[in-house]
């Protein structure tokens, strides 16, 4: 009776020609001259677009519809310019801490990559058993020896996030009363991270001393001496009181496993469901 209508679409969309900046060298006699963007490098994208609306009415006087709309894709980069493997990409606001993402043939495009954050060391037995890792103190990130070649290093570097979503979804509900009407739009993203890069300034008091944030307060990890007194990280005998803690102890200085690398630390959740309108008329 006209109530139900819907809509199923599957789609495959190659898109050919991207543009890349050549990364062939320039001498410095040239003038400071930058590297020529190109177009090379194919993507490709499939994915799913599904909408359905039910009409219904009640009595004379209310009347309604409801429509939902889901849309899932998978992306999948095909191929480079002729012989690059991969190419990194730091972030628009920030060179600080590296590369966020890797441009690489068969990975969704934008895909996160770094160090895998497994843990924070919790004393001198916890550095001593784990794989070889610059700078591992009692209170610092423990990074995931991804290659198991017993050393954490560039090659370990790994997948840590995607930002593209398992899909998005939509609800619109209209409803009308005699001579009131009501509209309400939803609007979600599901299973999409993204780099909190707020974090860098917020929770290393070594990057920024004027504020830190609530985690770095309460969830940073508090070094003790045998003696349960307050210690640094030299101290060979300091340990982690606070086993549950997030964050790294907080130093003074920079390095391999604070605040110097982009890792796995910064990547959190970014799915959301958001009321993006809401109407009452009369």
């Amino acid at each position: 009776n006209n109530k139900l209508s819907f809509s199923f679409e599957w789609y495959k969309k190659k898109i050919s020609g991207l543009l890349f900046r050549k990364q062939s060298l320039i001498a410095n006699y040239a003038g400071g001259a930058t590297q020529p963007i190109i177009n090379s490098g194919d993507i490709q994208n499939t994915g799913l677009d599904m909408n359905a609306t039910y009409r219904a009415k009640i009595g004379s006087d209310f009347h309604f519809d409801v429509t939902a709309n889901l849309t899932t894709y998978k992306s999948k980069i095909v191929s480079l310019p002729a012989g690059y493997k991969y190419q990194d990409y730091s972030s628009s606001g920030s060179t600080r801490i590296g590369a966020f993402s890797r441009a690489q043939p068969g990975q969704p495009i934008g895909e996160f990559f770094g160090y895998k954050v497994v843990g924070i060391f919790q004393d001198a037995s916890d550095v001593a058993k784990s794989p070889t890792q610059d700078g591992a103190n009692p209170g610092r990130f423990k990074f995931a020896d991804v290659n198991n070649d017993g050393a954490v290093n560039d090659q370990d570097r790994t997948w840590i996030g995607n930002p593209n979503p398992d899909f998005t979804y939509g609800i619109t509900i209209n409803a009308g009363y005699k001579n009131f009407d009501f509209s309400v739009f939803f609007y979600g993203s599901q299973g999409n991270q993204v780099v909190n890069f707020v974090k860098y300034w917020t929770d290393f008091t070594q990057v920024f001393r004027g504020g830190i944030s609530k985690d770095a307060l309460y969830k940073s990890a508090i070094l003790v001496n045998a003696a349960g007194q307050p210690t640094t990280v030299n101290d060979p005998t300091a340990h982690v009181s606070n086993p549950g803690a997030t964050v790294p102890v907080l130093e003074t200085n920079g390095n391999f496993n604070n605040s110097s690398k982009f890792n796995s630390f910064y990547v959190e959740d970014g799915s959301f469901l958001k009321c993006r309108s809401l109407i009452l008329g009369y």
